[in-house]
């Protein structure tokens, strides 16, 4: 408890600036023994994930499957009797043992266009890879700057919290000499214990994006690091859209493109169906008895241009046409939903950006000239504690609205960057 000295000395002018100027001011308070993570270094392990890693996999997979695209049948051997009759015991010169081989010659072109087909599926991957990527890229920085901003709003706290101790006990003493009423004092204890538990609030919340952040970085759940507060504003209201920018930057767009181009592939993979497969067949028999040792050579060729045969692999070619048409229109679909998320990213953009202005050179410099007037009228005794307790809430509401707003343009920034993919 203070004494009335200890009174005095508070309520002297020179003291109540003091206490203005920590409060505005601000003590950092840092723990050397939690580590600081920049994002660049989230960003670079959120590579060694094995959401990402395994697309390498199935890249890897694709191309192996590749390689044996030029691949034939595998040959035929048969073996067994040949014209021999059910009674030899009549007919002992008659039948033969044959043994046969045969082996199919794939054309060449059907080759060519099975391997170009395959190779070119494990390029699409390629491109769902990277839009996956920027999916966790975009959800770290979304919790990092989250946190960022919550150990901005902390810091307020903090500071309030210092400022509110200060005016209870102020009060106290002045309760003690029968110049406060208790009625304020409970007001600022009641305010102080909000204030308590908005910090406990935002000391969960740290705690859970730390925690989705290792589980993004793919380490133990329970390490415990801090990140860095320093945020910056990219002017990407003031940027220009145009279609070239978008169509070479989306991984879905040029997924599509991968799309068509594999379409196309497998179209030629359907047209060299109709060119023919060759192949040869040998055959040596051992007669019975008196009957001589025979053999057969036989070439082969198949006849894909029959009608019959052809019907599925135009009815292919057409779905196929169709296919890439459909293809073309959800890259303009795609293409109008960005290009219209764009210009309202930048129109929202430019609208938080002029408010945070406002905040910063008009609210918050007038609300805290109140307060300090406030304080200082309370302290010559011509305000009432409850003003400087209104004084103060609307301050630290505005500070606090003030720094949303700043999250709120840095998720902005993070939703365009994703756009483009920056």
């Amino acid at each position: 408890m203070l004494n009335i000295n200890d009174y005095r000395k508070i309520k002297s002018h020179s003291a109540f600036l003091i206490l203005l100027g920590f409060y505005f001011n601000g003590i950092a308070q840092t723990n050397a023994q939690v580590p600081i993570v920049k994002l660049d270094s989230i960003v670079a392990a959120i590579e060694k994930n094995p959401r990402i890693q395994v697309y390498n996999e199935r890249i890897n997979s694709l191309n192996a499957y590749a390689k044996g695209a030029r691949s034939w049948e595998s040959p035929q051997i048969s073996g067994g009797f040949w014209m021999t009759p059910y009674n030899r015991k009549d007919n002992p010169n008659m039948g033969m043992l044959m043994i046969s081989g045969q082996q199919m010659i794939p054309n060449p072109g059907k080759l060519r266009a099975k391997e170009n087909y395959m190779q070119g599926m494990s390029s699409t991957e390629g491109y769902m890879q990277n839009a996956d990527r920027q999916d966790m890229i975009r959800e770290a920085k979304s919790l990092y700057f989250d946190w960022a901003i919550l150990k901005r709003k902390q810091k307020v706290l903090k500071e309030s919290e210092d400022l509110l101790n200060l005016l209870i006990k102020t009060a106290e003493i002045e309760y003690t000499y029968n110049q406060q009423n208790l009625a304020r004092i409970y007001k600022a204890k009641s305010e102080l214990y909000q204030l308590n538990n908005n910090q406990s609030l935002i000391e969960q919340e740290i705690k859970q994006k730390n925690t989705e952040l290792n589980i993004l970085m793919n380490i133990s759940r329970n390490f415990v690091f801090d990140v860095d507060t320093s945020y910056s504003f990219i002017p990407y209201e003031t940027s220009q859209i145009d279609s070239v920018t978008i169509l070479n930057s989306r991984s879905d767009i040029k997924q599509l493109n991968e799309s068509i181009r594999i379409a196309s592939l497998k179209q030629s993979l359907e047209l060299s169906r109709r060119k023919p497969d060759f192949g040869i067949r040998y055959d040596h028999m051992y007669g019975f008895g008196n009957s001589a040792n025979l053999f057969t050579v036989m070439g082969m060729v198949t006849i894909p241009i029959a009608p019959w045969a052809a019907k599925e692999y135009k009815a292919n070619l057409a779905g196929l046409n169709f296919e890439k048409i459909m293809i073309k229109k959800q890259q303009e679909v795609i293409y109008n939903e960005v290009y219209g998320r764009l210009n309202s990213i930048k129109i929202n953009l430019a609208n938080k950006k002029r408010q945070l202005d406002l905040y910063d050179k008009s609210i918050i410099p007038a609300l805290q000239k109140n307060y300090k007037s406030t304080l200082l009228s309370y302290q010559h005794r011509e305000e009432d504690m409850f003003m400087v307790l209104d004084a103060w809430q609307a301050l630290i509401m505005a500070r606090t609205e003030y720094f949303d707003k700043v999250n709120e343009v840095l998720q902005l920034q993070i939703e365009y960057e994703r756009e483009i993919e920056k």
